[in-house]
């Protein structure tokens, strides 16, 4: 055997065990590596699908909250202002309210008001001493609606004495200026003229 001859054979030799190491597959380290990759890939998904289930779930306890706490404010302002023995009361605390009108509530909800506020003339403004006595003066009330699971909403609206309108309408005047026309642009006398609306 000649020295090419050994040489060919080394580099033979050498070229067939690296194939064979090529073919030998992958490491423990390197399998390892790929489970933990994929295992955060899955964990990240898991936690997104949770948190949109989460929030899915909220949402639905808010939307159902709302329509709760709006259908017992639109009873409430029914019972205490539309129908024909009207709870509305001068100078009403919230008490008064919650003894008075019956809301109808599902199951898992209470509903309170929690504050009724007066009309002052220019804002609205606290129940307290300085309420004048009779007052028909239109009254905002707080309504708040919680869920068994501690989420609390809260919505304010306006009620009024069914008779307050009536009452105001009867003090009210009605101020008309009558105009008489030459032609198309130029009036020729005006002449004022006040109206009893109801006297």
């Amino acid at each position: 055997m000649t020295f090419v001859d050994l040489d060919v054979s080394r580099t033979l030799e050498r070229a067939h065990s690296r194939a064979r190491r090529d073919e030998s597959g992958d490491t423990l380290v390197e399998v390892l590596v790929a489970i933990v990759v994929l295992s955060l890939c899955g964990l990240a998904l898991l936690l997104t699908f949770s948190t949109s289930i989460t929030a899915s779930v909220e949402h639905r306890s808010l939307a159902t909250l709302d329509t709760v706490l709006r259908s017992a404010s639109e009873s409430a302002t029914a019972q205490i202002q539309q129908q024909s023995g009207a709870l509305f009361s001068s100078c009403a605390t919230p008490s008064l309210y919650n003894a008075n009108v019956t809301l109808s509530v599902p199951a898992g909800f209470t509903v309170a008001i929690t504050s009724v506020q007066y009309w002052t003339g220019t804002s609205f403004s606290a129940i307290g001493a300085s309420c004048p006595t009779g007052s028909l003066q239109p009254q905002l009330l707080t309504m708040t609606a919680t869920a068994t699971n501690g989420v609390r909403d809260s919505l304010s609206f306006v009620v009024d004495d069914p008779l307050y309108a009536l009452a105001d309408l009867s003090r009210a005047r009605l101020g008309v200026t009558l105009l008489a026309w030459s032609g198309p642009s130029t009036p020729l006398a005006a002449t004022s003229t006040t109206i009893s609306v109801l006297a």
